[in-house]
């Protein structure tokens, strides 16, 4: 009871918005604060007005960002980086390209710093490595940190892939803007590998854990699949990979004519990731092959992460 009457104390108070024309970065969120202010100044003029319902559990407001948040990792450091005991970080990422590292509860409120490189919305974070973050979002690149030391350590080009994979499978290619949609570590001991999604592209790119601090260049190598990647679901000695058998490959409106399964399995030989064809069976024999959306819905579910990317006119006055 005592956390309800707190939060119907707070709710009586007039609502006051914790950004300021002095924290905001762009006009998009200049605009969006001016809106709350106005909206707030109208509710206090109006009397009697319904009050919303105080939410029914205990919360609190761990953190915050001045734009919207649009991944989140965690991590435990012990005492082989240098500390004495454990401690725990939350990895934060926004649309307004940056990625903050903050201290894990209950100091969460303390930013040890910010891995800042990216020119475009950060959509997906990804630690292979305790001591290594990599992040990508709408940028042509993937970013590699030391991010205790919001270190920099490598830009791996994805760009020269994906128009490559777009050209080879594509009969009437669609121009694909780069947009990062997932990163997963898939661990096949002794290797480690990171698996990265591009909204639209029918391929996974894949690259190994050990390349990713060397200082040579490093290109990924793909995938291929019968749809564009969607999801994948880490399995022992293996993955399964959720596609779209809606829409054509590496398009996101040209809708297909043949029926494939929404489920493709891969396994790893030692030297790459080959179809797991025992897997494969048994994942066709429980897929239905209904296709039960209708296509535009079905497309405005599944691809929404390049509508992350911010227009000219959002940039205007930044």
């Amino acid at each position: 009871m005592a956390t309800l009457n707190k939060a119907e104390a707070a709710l009586s108070k007039p609502f006051k918005p914790s950004a300021t024309e002095l924290t905001v970065h762009s006009k998009r969120n200049r605009q969006a604060l001016e809106n709350q202010l106005r909206d707030a100044a109208k509710q206090d003029g109006k009397a009697g007005k319904k009050q919303k319902e105080p939410l029914q559990f205990e919360h609190k407001l761990l953190l915050g960002h001045v734009s919207m948040l649009t991944a989140m990792t965690s991590a435990v450091v012990g005492a082989k980086q240098g500390f004495e005991k454990p401690r725990s970080y939350i990895l934060t990422a926004d649309r307004d390209e940056h990625i903050r590292v903050s201290r894990g509860i209950p100091q969460a409120h303390i930013v040890e710093g910010f891995c800042l490189g990216h020119t475009q919305f950060v959509s997906s974070l990804c630690l292979p490595k305790p001591n290594l973050l990599v992040s990508g979002g709408g940028d042509d690149f993937l970013l590699v940190w030391h991010w205790l030391d919001c270190e920099l350590v490598k830009k791996i080009d994805l760009r020269e892939t994906v128009e490559r994979i777009n050209k080879e499978t594509s009969e009437s290619a669609e121009d694909l803007s780069v947009a990062v949609t997932g990163i997963w570590t898939v661990s096949t001991p002794p290797h480690s590998h990171i698996f990265v999604a591009i909204e639209g592209l029918a391929a996974l790119l894949c690259l190994d854990v050990g390349l990713l601090e060397r200082p040579e260049t490093t290109s990924p190598e793909s995938i291929p699949l019968k749809g564009n990647a969607l999801d994948v679901t880490v399995q022992e000695n293996g993955v399964v990979i959720s596609i779209d058998n809606n829409h054509r490959p590496n398009s996101k409106t040209g809708l297909r004519e043949d029926i494939v399964s929404r489920l493709q399995a891969f396994q790893y030989d030692g030297k790459s990731w080959v179809p797991d064809d025992e897997r494969q069976n048994v994942l066709d024999a429980l897929d239905d092959d209904t296709h039960s959306v209708e296509a535009t819905a079905h497309r405005d579910l599944l691809y929404h992460t390049e509508s992350l990317r911010k227009r000219a006119s959002d940039e205007q006055g930044d």
